[in-house]
């Protein structure tokens, strides 16, 4: 039997039972009615708070399964490791941005940036590598090697990927799964 249609036969159950115990005489109850009537409502409180907990647990895991689409990703930024909530990375004049909050600035040179996890969208001006795929775009100035992407692949250099679900224009050679 599933909890719920025990829960629910259990508060009908005590519901009946108080019930019958409020419309009868009260001249007419004993002591042992009594702690009967006593026993019913405190089991209908047990009740009561037994699903007024449940609805919390159902609210929490609901909660804490939303956190989880937006789980700790690492973003590894010239062999310095970063733990980031968002999954939309844009890298643009030296500065790295997940879901438009800055991250890491001031960078110089040749960035290389390593994502591990699943990415939404990115843009760089430079090359990147990605450790998992990306449901949306990928914008690079540079190289780009990746899992699957969901939409289109724009790099200045070549392009090493998983299957593309849009487009792929690259300055460079193409390989990817079909």
């Amino acid at each position: 039997m599933r909890r719920s249609a025990f829960w629910f036969i259990q508060l009908l159950c005590i519901a009946l039972h108080i019930s019958v115990w409020l419309t009868t005489d009260w001249f007419e109850l004993t002591h042992i009615h009594y702690l009967y009537l006593g026993g019913a409502i405190f089991l209908a409180t047990l009740a009561i708070y037994a699903i007024y907990l449940r609805l919390d647990v159902w609210r929490l895991e609901k909660k804490l399964h939303k956190q989880g689409e937006s789980a700790m990703n690492k973003i590894i930024i010239n062999g310095k490791s970063i733990s980031v909530s968002g999954n939309n990375i844009s890298v643009i004049n030296g500065k790295i941005y997940t879901d438009g909050t800055l991250v890491e600035s001031g960078l110089s040179g040749q960035v290389s940036i390593l994502f591990e996890g699943d990415l939404a969208n990115l843009k760089t001006d430079g090359s990147a590598t990605i450790q998992g795929n990306v449901k949306g775009n990928v914008d690079a100035g540079g190289s780009v090697t990746c899992g699957n992407v969901g939409q289109s692949v724009d790099a200045g250099g070549s392009v090493k990927c998983g299957t593309v679900g849009g487009d792929v224009d690259a300055g460079g050679s193409v390989s990817m799964k079909r």
